[in-house]
């Protein structure tokens, strides 16, 4: 196994990435230690109520795309222009709150529309990003089902239990960095944790949240998943991350998610978490066998 994982980072690695400027400033609403992007979609937004009641904050910080291929008529993504930090972030959705709201025709959700989140990757080493994929695989199945039941086998939202193969790969980029590159949008982009990302933005993708009209509830997402990035830049190792299935089952949830545990403590099971820790071994035994 390369020896050089932890200093070696994301932008190094992949050709047409960029090292992000690191502007993070802090937000009482969104707890980060990345940049993130979003893309929310919905059904039914009138083009001309857009248009007319977006303010001077919402575009500055949106841009509107309108999507044919989403049902109901009138579909829209809403995406942030750039990664934000939680204080961008924070500004962003209050913009995007005034939006839903003073719209007349409200938009609508369904089965077809979802919420990205992206959070940026660039200036995180490789080490770092496979810890932090590693405890999100413990995870993933409770996470998926908080989520909604429509998002549970969702085809546009794969887990990795249902589809493992993008994550038994990452054994491969633990043998060699350089085979990150090989993550492509067309094998991989509907996974529920998309790793194509990295290739084409440097950050990881995450697609399980369905269609949301407020910002409260990308708010409570957006703090489930980093709440997972900051515990898991706090370990010092793989094995850490295999340690905590020693752990009592509600102390794991809590002591990751903290406020934010009973939304996904109410899903966790500990078989999920065993099949879990056993791909993640197979992995690591892939790469150090090499």
């Amino acid at each position: 196994m390369n020896r050089d994982l932890k200093t070696t980072y994301i932008h190094e690695i992949l050709r047409g990435v960029n090292k992000q400027p690191q502007s993070l400033q802090t937000s009482t609403k969104i707890q980060t230690n990345c940049m993130i992007g979003l893309e929310i979609e919905l059904e039914s937004c009138v083009t001309d109520d857009v248009e007319r009641f977006s303010t001077q904050t919402f575009n500055n910080y949106w841009r509107t795309t309108y999507d044919g291929s989403l049902r109901g008529g009138y579909g829209v993504e809403f995406v942030l222009s750039k990664p934000r930090s939680g204080a961008g972030a924070s500004t962003a959705l209050k913009a995007f709150d005034k939006l839903m709201k003073d719209l007349p025709n409200k938009p609508t959700t369904s089965q077809s529309t979802s919420t990205h989140v992206h959070l940026d990757m660039t200036n995180t080493s490789l080490y770092d990003v496979l810890k932090f994929l590693f405890l999100y695989r413990i995870f993933e199945t409770a996470l998926i089902k908080s989520c909604g039941s429509t998002r549970v086998s969702n085809l546009y939202c794969m887990s990795f239990q249902e589809a493992n193969k993008p994550f038994m790969e990452l054994a491969r980029v633990l043998k060699d960095p350089s085979n990150l590159s090989q993550y492509n949008m067309n094998e991989h982009k509907y996974g529920a944790c998309n790793l194509a990302a990295l290739t084409q933005y440097g950050s990881l993708e995450f697609r399980s949240k369905g269609g949301v009209t407020t910002a409260q509830e990308v708010i409570d997402w957006v703090n489930t998943l980093t709440s997972i990035k900051i515990f898991a830049d706090s370990l010092e190792s793989f094995e850490d991350v295999l340690s905590l299935a020693s752990r009592e089952h509600a102390d794991i949830v809590q002591t990751v998610f903290g406020e934010y545990a009973d939304s996904v403590a109410q899903f966790f099971q500990i078989e999920d978490m065993w099949e879990a820790c056993m791909d993640i071994q197979y992995v690591i035994n892939e790469a150090w066998e090499a």
